[in-house]
């Protein structure tokens, strides 16, 4: 019984010591991650460019296509901005992209996605890896940002001042 119980925790201790790294450095398994976005706090519905910077590693294929977008239209569905494809092996890439962001609270979030296939693929496809990154959307009312402030007013004078924003 005891040589079992000395087994079993040299089964646990090892598959504790497999590589827990952020990075999966493992040369066989294909990995996307979003490193950074900037701003990481936007306004919402205010157009905005982002800089997005995404760390790859492609394994097992001789190219892959790298997508990258944001949930700007629904909450669970993100709209691609852009493709690149990119050889076997690892990388980092920058992107700067514009989209609006939306306030999804204080169930869901805006994200920034990125998505990592084989390349070529279909029109419908399953990427190998994914990843998300959460952003913090603030109200224009909560930034002082004036929606209002940005349309033209005209006034009337034929039945006192009357003034209408368009």
């Amino acid at each position: 019984m005891e040589r079992y119980i000395k087994l079993l925790g040299m089964i646990l201790l090892v598959g504790c010591n497999s590589n827990n790294s952020s990075t999966n450095s493992d040369d066989s398994t294909t990995y996307i991650r979003i490193v950074s976005v900037t701003p990481e706090t936007v306004v919402e519905n205010v157009l905005t460019e982002f800089n997005i910077e995404v760390e790859y590693h492609l394994a097992g294929h001789a190219q892959g296509e790298i997508s990258v977008g944001f949930n700007d239209e629904e909450e669970a569905s993100y709209r691609i901005y852009i493709d690149h494809v990119v050889d076997a092996g690892s990388g980092t890439l920058g992107y700067k992209l514009e989209a609006s962001p939306v306030d999804y609270s204080p169930h869901g979030a805006f994200s920034v996605y990125a998505n990592i296939a084989e390349y070529p693929h279909e029109t419908t496809y399953s990427p190998i890896a994914s990843d998300t990154y959460d952003l913090a959307v603030t109200s224009s009312s909560a930034t002082g940002h004036d929606d209002q402030a940005d349309l033209d007013t005209v006034c009337f004078t034929d039945y006192g001042t009357q003034c209408v924003k368009y």
